[in-house]
Formats: structure tokens, sequence, C-alpha cells
């Protein structure tokens, strides 16, 4: 788990005396300003994509080589080598992602991890305003999301699977949205304007392709963020941003008894066409 991952690095930065310089995820989906916010205190810069990753994964051949010609590189400096690498070795290929819905799209990002607590707060913040407007808005609310970039898995053959990875969204156009969607509000835009600023300075180095006939990263920016429109995982508490004010928001935003039934029974195949419109308004999908 995130949780397990942040106690081992940290372990090893108290017996080593120092934190870690670059930490790296060669994996999918691990772009999300949770794992970065849990993370912050382990190292200085995080390296990873927001989506499904190719198989044959990081060009390693290409950006260690620059890292022996140059070994005094800092993270920040071998980040963006990475992020480069990674996307460059893919656009000469044309080998990407085996996910149909990304077909020929890559996202790798590089992240300050020193950015993280400021960003944290303005995301908090923006959650505890958002659920503040009250069950008249969730509707608002839910339209912001359902309108942002989705970084996600959305062809799986597991139906738990399939409305888990629904749930990543990018941060800053989430955070966009919501400055379009509340623009009558005189605290939200501000809030979301301070989400934007922080994720932008936090963001050393991003790079994506996409070249799918589904423009499926076109909004990507380089963090997601977990936003799901069902009910939140039972362990996101155990999170540094679960225990925040942005769970406060998550809870405001879970679908109903009945949303949910609607919906798992669209996933079974016993939905009606107004049971898959209705689901198709849940995830934007």
């Amino acid at each position: 788990s995130t949780t397990d991952v942040e106690e081992v690095l940290r372990k090893v930065s108290v017996v080593h005396g120092t934190n870690f310089e670059l930490i790296g995820f060669d994996a999918c989906l691990m772009a999300m300003v949770e794992v970065m916010y849990e993370l912050r205190k382990c190292g200085s810069y995080c390296v990873a994509s927001q989506i499904v990753e190719p198989g044959d994964g990081w060009a390693y051949d290409d950006f260690l080589a620059s890292l022996t010609s140059k070994p005094e590189m800092n993270g920040a400096q071998l980040g963006k080598e990475i992020v480069r690498s990674f996307t460059q070795s893919y656009d000469e290929t044309n080998e990407c992602t085996f996910d149909p819905f990304a077909l020929n799209s890559t996202t790798l990002c590089c992240v300050d991890l020193s950015k993280m607590e400021k960003l944290g707060n303005a995301i908090n913040n923006l959650g505890y305003s958002l659920a503040e407007k009250g069950k008249k808005a969730r509707d608002v609310a839910l339209g912001v999301t359902i309108s942002t970039q989705h970084c996600g898995v959305i062809a799986q053959t597991e139906p738990t699977v399939l409305l888990a990875m629904t749930a990543h969204r990018d941060l800053i156009h989430f955070a966009k949205n919501v400055k379009k969607f509340y623009d009558s509000d005189f605290i939200i835009p501000q809030l979301a304007n301070k989400v934007i600023k922080y994720a932008e300075a936090a963001i050393v180095s991003f790079d994506k392709l996409d070249a799918s006939p589904l423009g499926s990263v076109k909004n990507a920016t380089g963090l997601s963020i977990y936003v799901p429109c069902l009910a939140v995982d039972g362990t996101y508490g155990e999170l540094e941003l679960g225990k925040g004010s942005w769970r406060k928001f998550l809870d405001y935003l879970e679908a109903t008894p009945s949303e949910r039934r609607e919906i798992l029974e669209f996933m079974t195949g016993k939905a009606s066409l107004t049971k898959v419109s209705n689901f198709n308004r849940l995830h934007g999908e």
C-alpha cells in the first residue's frame, strides 16, 4: 500500500541519515497528489505516470547514460531526463499502452515534493468550501467531476476495478472546472486558483503523448487526485491527505444508495437506457 511504501522509505532515510534525492514509480497510475503528499518527507523529487504505462516501462538505457555522463545531477535534473527519455522512446516506436481507451498515450511527471505541503493545504481548503455549499449544489460538484480529465482505467473486466479506477481525475483540470462551474461564487474560484498555483509550482517536468483518436489525455497536466462519484474507498482515510478536509468533499459527493444500485445494475447488464444514461452522467464516459 501507499502507507507501506512511505513507512519503508522513511525508515531507510532515518538509517542513512538523509532523504532520497529521487523516488520513481515505473508503474501505472501513481502520479497522484495523495501519493506525493504521503512521500513529501521521504525525498526531494518523485517521478510517476498518471495513466497506465506501456509494458516496456521507462527508457533506462537512455536516462542512465545521461546520469553516467553527468553523475553530479540532482533529482530534478535526473527526473527531467526520465520524463524526456520516456516520452521520446514511445514517440519513436509508436508502441504505447495496451489500454484500448488510452491507445498511443503516455504521461510522465517529475514533482518537487517540497511543494506538497502547500498544495495539500490548498486542496483541503477547496474541499472544505465545496462541501459547505450544501445539498442543492451537489449536482454542480458532480458536473465538475464528470467534466474533468479522466486518468484511470475504464476498460476492465471486473466491475469493482472499473469503478475504482474511474476515480482518478486530473488535479489542475479539476480546479479549472471548479472555477468555471462556480464562477458566480466569491470564495471558491480563489481557492481553486491557489490549487492551480501550487500544483503548477510543484511540477518540475511533464510530458505526454496523445496520439489516441479518443484524445484520452488531452487535458492531463501531470498530477491526478482521487474523486470517486461512488463510495469512497475504506482505506482512503489511512492516507495523510485522506485525513483532511478533502475527504469531507468526497463524502459530500458520494453517490446515494439508489444511484449506486443503478450503476451496479448497469455493470451487470440489467440496466435500462435511463440507468445507462445516469451512469454516464455520473462518470462522464
